[in-house]
């Protein structure tokens, strides 16, 4: 049975979202399952660090901030986008050669425009730079039958542990595989558990190390990452989460009508059914509903 987030106003029951959401402790062994989390799912963005991970696999030669940046949804700010460009510089690139969509900054009263400021630019930048090592064609990257792909996509069965179910296009036009909750968690646990140096392994430190850079300098997958040392998390489009701990307790959320507010309630009450928490995770795990200005209710897990 799926679990429930209830918008309260004024004491009302004003929306409900229902939503899967599967944990799992550091043997792997589930927790808590709410959902049809055995089903394919999309989980979006939230593939980002298994997709580093074949980039890696395919001779990427990035570390530190911008390894972080290449699993990143980013918020645009100007460090992100310095980021990208020295991605791209790098590969010897222009800001021509990405094909995600152009899009604007987090920051909605920025004038800025253009494809570097797109959430997914650090990926798509970091996936041009391993078409450029692997002298693999730059115009066709986003392709499912391109070699770049084609390596994601064995790395994301080989981590999840599962064939894909089907593939689409995700919104920055990059394929999108559909796997299963269990799929999601399984891998998220193959990354902290990896040995020191391997590709897993640097995937889960820089991340873990650079919060702001896979997400936002005021997100609140970041504000988790620094409440809780030695958990990375990242988030997906459609109200998708999936988390790890450095001891492999693991878990994933879904929103099943995709709507995001209701996402980062269940993902504390997710973390908190393994042992996970903070006094800082309060005003997450119950946000506040605005109303003229003012909080008149909130949103609850049931």
């Amino acid at each position: 049975m799926s679990l429930v987030v209830e918008v309260v106003r004024s004491g009302f029951v004003e929306s409900t979202h229902q939503v899967r959401m599967l944990t799992m402790d550091a043997a792997g062994e589930p927790v808590e399952a709410h959902g049809a989390v055995h089903v394919p799912a999309s989980p979006r963005s939230a593939m980002k660090p298994l997709q580093a991970v074949g980039m890696l696999r395919a001779g990427l030669a990035l570390d530190g901030e911008l390894l972080a940046l290449a699993c990143a949804s980013h918020s645009g700010e100007p460090y992100h986008v310095d980021g990208v460009r020295k991605i791209l510089a790098g590969a010897g690139l222009a800001e021509s050669a990405l094909l995600c969509p152009e899009d604007y900054p987090a920051d909605r009263a920025a004038t800025d425009y253009g494809r570097v400021y797109m959430n997914c630019s650090g990926k798509h930048a970091a996936m041009l730079a391993t078409c450029v090592l692997n002298d693999w064609p730059l115009a066709t990257y986003l392709e499912p039958a391109h070699p770049l792909q084609r390596t994601i996509r064995r790395t994301v069965e080989e981590l999840t542990g599962e064939r894909v179910a089907a593939s689409g296009v995700d919104g920055c036009g990059a394929p999108l595989f559909f796997v299963s909750m269990v799929g999601v968690t399984r891998a998220f646990r193959a990354l902290p558990l990896g040995e020191a140096g391997s590709y897993e392994r640097r995937i889960f430190d820089v991340m873990r190390a650079h919060p702001e850079w896979t997400s936002g300098t005021i997100r609140a997958e970041a504000e988790l990452m620094r409440a809780l040392p030695g958990l990375m998390v990242k988030v997906g489009a459609e109200g998708f989460d999936a988390f790890v701990f450095e001891d492999g307790r693991a878990g994933a959320v879904k929103v099943e009508d995709g709507a995001q507010r209701a996402r980062m309630p269940v993902t504390v009450a997710a973390l908190r059914s393994l042992g996970l928490d903070s006094p800082e995770l309060d005003p997450m795990a119950r946000p506040p509903l605005m109303g003229g200005g003012r909080a008149v209710g909130e949103l609850r897990v049931r």
